[in-house]
């Protein structure tokens, strides 16, 4: 899919650090947020950055995957369960596993399931997210060496500004045929 042609697509870039940026309202967004997206009738496109491959449904899979596994169930049962089926769809799994036992299953009860399960996945996502970035700010502030470089940072900062005033005033010095 090349969502530059589609206009109403929303792109969604993912970058290395695996961090998801929306570029319609220029701010980074959680899997949650793409979620939401997408259950409000949003259609979004999301694009691996340095490859520029559409990779929407690997990162839909992970909402539904995470979510699953939420409920109890490991992702792989999911996914060997998905393969074992063939060529039915999931929606078609869903309707088959509650079988003549629930006989007042509407169709669109699968929508509600998956939004559940997307939901749920998301908010594992965000928790482990929020502790992958408390446990990396923990770390760089704690560290000696952090320290030591975010000093030296902020030195050479100075020092480049100094440079620049001087030599500014060396161009206006020499008049304006530098």
């Amino acid at each position: 899919m090349n969502m530059r042609d589609q206009g109403s697509t929303r792109v969604i870039k993912r970058y290395s650090n695996r961090k998801l940026y929306d570029t319609e309202s220029s701010r980074y967004v959680t899997l949650n947020d793409i979620s939401g997206l997408v259950k409000s009738g949003v259609e979004v496109g999301i694009i691996d950055n340095s490859t520029r491959e559409d990779i929407t449904s690997v990162v839909l899979a992970q909402i539904i995957l995470e979510a699953e596994k939420n409920r109890g169930e490991t992702s792989i049962n999911v996914l060997r369960r998905i393969i074992q089926s063939g060529g039915e769809t999931i929606s078609e799994l869903i309707a088959r596993k509650a079988g003549p036992k629930k006989p007042d299953r509407k169709p669109r009860d699968g929508k509600q399931i998956l939004k559940g399960l997307s939901e749920s996945a998301q908010r594992s996502i965000d928790e482990l997210q929020a502790k992958v970035d408390e446990f990396v700010s923990a770390a760089v502030t704690s560290s000696p060496v952090a320290k030591s470089v975010h000093s030296e940072l902020i030195s050479l900062q100075d020092r480049i500004k100094q440079l620049e005033d001087r030599l500014r005033k060396l161009r206006k010095g020499l008049g304006d045929g530098f």
